[in-house]
């Protein structure tokens, strides 16, 4: 019976370093794509939000977005 240490694991669980290359690259893709496709739309004015200070800032609230599919003529 042979015993393999990552037999079971995801993408990103194992020891090979293409894994996690391969990974990030799908990602690119799909983010390549849905960009493609769709324009991020605000519903809010980036002088009306309220930011909040931890490790990183970010929106206290969040922040609302829109996916509006694209119309190409």
């Amino acid at each position: 019976m042979r015993d393999y240490d990552h037999e079971f694991e995801g993408l990103l669980g194992g020891t090979a370093i293409c894994s996690k290359t391969l990974a990030n690259i799908e990602l690119k893709l799909f983010l390549c794509n849905l960009l493609q496709r769709f324009e991020i739309v605000a519903d809010g004015k980036v002088p009306d939000i309220e930011l909040r200070s931890d490790i990183s800032v970010r929106p206290k609230n969040g922040y609302n977005c829109r996916l509006k599919p694209r119309i190409w003529t």
